[in-house]
């Protein structure tokens, strides 16, 4: 039994409890309604091969799912910014200068990728491109790499690092690997090889 006091007390309290779940319980439902940690999905990915040159060009179809158009900002710098791997066990990345102090052996091992483009952005020297993707659209990112072995069959991994902001606040800092897209070679018409 309690007491006119205790009884008013303890009815506060629940009355507080209830309100403070009922805040909890909207504020839950916001997060589940809200947009997963990264919205930007790779739908496509492809390999193709000129069997003349030897030349290999990778495309990766980056797509927006956010509610709100979205800053995509792929990172290029090292194999753990964009890399790829053959079968063959051999690895590409972009060269990057070895004339710093400490820096003389830093492409030892990697096969050059020597073009990068994103949508209508084109890698030049900064180890970075980005792209504003509206809001359900795509953007297509395109690797060259100018002599891949013809016995080369398919890219066991390539990694993507991406960096996503909408209006200007950070949504996404991930590194993303893609595995086994098979290349398919073809006879180039301008070698006929």
């Amino acid at each position: 039994m309690c007491t006119n006091l205790s009884c008013g007390l303890l009815s506060r309290v629940l009355l507080a409890a209830s309100f403070s779940l009922v805040a909890l319980g909207a504020g839950a439902q916001q997060t589940t309604n809200a947009q997963p940690a990264d919205s930007i999905e790779i739908t496509h990915s492809q390999a193709t091969g000129d069997t003349g040159s030897g030349q290999v060009q990778v495309s990766l179809t980056f797509k927006n799912n956010y509610a709100q158009p979205a800053l995509v900002h792929l990172v290029l710098g090292g194999f753990d910014g964009l890399g790829l791997e053959d079968d063959q066990g051999k690895k590409y990345k972009i060269h990057t200068t070895e004339q710093l102090a400490g820096t003389e052996s830093i492409n030892k091992g990697f096969i050059n990728i020597a073009f990068v483009q994103f949508g209508d952005k084109q890698y030049k020297w900064l180890t970075y491109v980005e792209q504003k993707i509206p809001a359900g659209q795509a953007r297509e990112l395109l690797i060259r790499i100018p002599k891949v072995n013809k016995s080369t069959h398919a890219f066991t991994r390539i990694i993507s690092r991406r960096q996503v902001t909408i209006n200007h606040a950070l949504k996404a800092d991930q590194v993303y690997t893609i595995n086994n897209v098979a290349i398919t070679w073809q006879q180039s018409p301008h070698t006929g090889k």
